[in-house]
């Protein structure tokens, strides 16, 4: 799937797909094609920061008034993004 937009449709387009499938993991890649580096930190600082505490409140809330799984978005850690591929 490809959410993307101003931080409310990217919380409304992946709530939504939640809604729909009720995954239990994401992993956003945040980065793409010739996107700066500085660029691409504002994505991950934006994403962290304004979507992630959206997506935890609206699971934990599903999850707690029925069995489904709360979604664990995956963020890489700062020491393993930064490095060159082999």
């Amino acid at each position: 799937m490809f959410f993307c937009g101003s931080v409310a449709t990217v919380r409304e387009q992946i709530g939504a797909a939640w809604q729909d499938m009720r995954v239990g993991h994401m992993l956003p890649m945040l980065q793409f094609g010739t996107l700066p580096a500085e660029l691409t930190e504002a994505n991950i600082r934006r994403f962290a920061g304004e979507v992630i505490p959206y997506l935890r409140r609206l699971t934990a809330s599903a999850a707690a008034s029925t069995t489904a799984p709360a979604m664990t978005p995956t963020m890489p850690s700062s020491s393993t993004a930064s490095r060159p591929a082999a």
